[in-house]
């Protein structure tokens, strides 16, 4: 899967699950609106999770895909339902119990399948277009599905029968590694999926797995897909370096006084990455550059795994140099200082990510101007 990073799009370019996945990797809260040709949703996103999906006018409403699934049938009890909802302007199952058709558990059973039909069609659609609303508060109080991004990725992808899409999507994709750690994804993979997963940790080439497994090519690409795009596997080995010009913009030992000296150092570069970030794509570019410390967390020392950016993009300052009041300064600045060159790298990869490659070349010769 490439790599993207706007937040709009349109579908014959971007699929659902692969905007769906963007957005759990980078921990984007808001509101996914979707216009596809066969009817639109909008998918309110918090903390990684689906809170609610809510159709768009220009589909079946509840009722009608209730008389479509056979549910409800034509009669005097659905036309009560209907004249209540008009008259106190209520929704559907809000007039259902009501007229004590429907009790609580009936009611939320129905909406949350509602809710889940409206947002899995989407994942096939190749018309239309995406765009996401930022923020943590899009979200209004209805039936919460509080469903994980992962699962409902997964989910979305084993219904999926649009061949189209998954084969574009895979367009470019030759190989795809097992991460070294299990994900940290509540998603349960069927004993089907694991024989795929089972085939790539013998070998990595997507051809040669395609023409190995039980399964007609179309079943084994779909099953690679969602492994994919839950993240159960990657696009790059594990081992896989990520190379920056290290050596131009380190910062010697001998340069600082105290770690605070040394933490305001790199904090302007880290405020420097955060701009060029934030003016190319706005608020989310501090959860991205988040994200990215997250991400390399278990590499750095203990002073940095748990360090949170400011608004500015700095680290805030007091929880790390708290962490540091009982280190002396000539046995822990080395490290202290390779942990935030190595923030700094994993930022500057972010950029590079989001933005290109030239980006991330003009940013490198920023730091080198500034370097000390």
């Amino acid at each position: 899967m490439a790599e993207f990073s706007p937040l709009y799009g349109r579908l014959d370019e971007v699929s659902l699950p692969r905007v769906l996945h963007h957005m759990s990797r980078e921990s984007i809260d808001g509101a996914l609106r979707v216009d596809a040709d066969d009817g639109g949703v909008t998918i309110h996103i918090l903390n990684g999770r689906i809170r609610c999906v809510f159709a768009h006018p220009d589909v079946a409403s509840i009722d009608e895909w209730l008389l479509e699934k056979g549910v409800l049938s034509q009669g005097r009890n659905l036309e009560r339902a209907r004249e209540l909802m008009s008259l106190e302007s209520i929704p559907f199952g809000r007039a259902m119990m009501n007229l004590d058709f429907w009790d609580p558990e009936v009611f939320w059973e129905w909406e949350t399948n509602y809710q889940l039909f409206h947002l899995y069609r989407c994942f096939d659609s190749e018309k239309g277009t995406y765009s996401v609303t930022t923020g943590t508060d899009t979200a209004p109080a209805w039936v919460s599905l509080d469903l994980s991004l992962h699962a409902a990725i997964a989910e979305g992808i084993r219904r999926m029968r649009n061949a189209a899409v998954i084969q574009r999507e895979l367009a470019g994709v030759r190989a795809l590694f097992i991460y070294k750690k299990t994900p940290q994804t509540d998603l349960v993979l069927n004993p089907y999926e694991r024989h795929i997963l089972d085939l790539l940790i013998r070998e990595s080439d997507l051809e040669k797995v395609v023409k190995n497994s039980f399964f007609p090519a179309p079943h084994t690409r779909r099953i690679l897909f969602m492994l994919l795009a839950a993240e159960w596997v990657s696009t790059r080995p594990p081992d896989e370096k990520i190379s920056h010009q290290r050596s131009k913009i380190s910062a010697k030992q001998t340069s600082f006084n105290s770690f605070e000296d040394a933490l305001n150092y790199y904090n302007q570069k880290y405020e420097m990455v955060f701009r060029v970030l934030s003016k190319e794509i706005g608020p989310i570019a501090l959860s991205i550059l988040q994200k990215a410390i997250t991400g390399i967390s278990d590499n750095l020392p203990a002073s940095l795994r748990r360090a949170q950016l400011g608004a500015g993009g700095g680290l805030e300052e007091e929880p790390v140099l708290k962490s540091l009041w009982y280190q002396d300064f000539e046995r822990a600045i080395g490290e202290f200082l390779r942990g935030l060159e190595e923030i700094l790298y994993a930022q500057i990869y972010a950029v590079k990510r989001h933005l290109g490659v030239e980006v991330e070349q003009q940013i490198l010769k920023w730091l080198n101007r500034n370097g000390k």
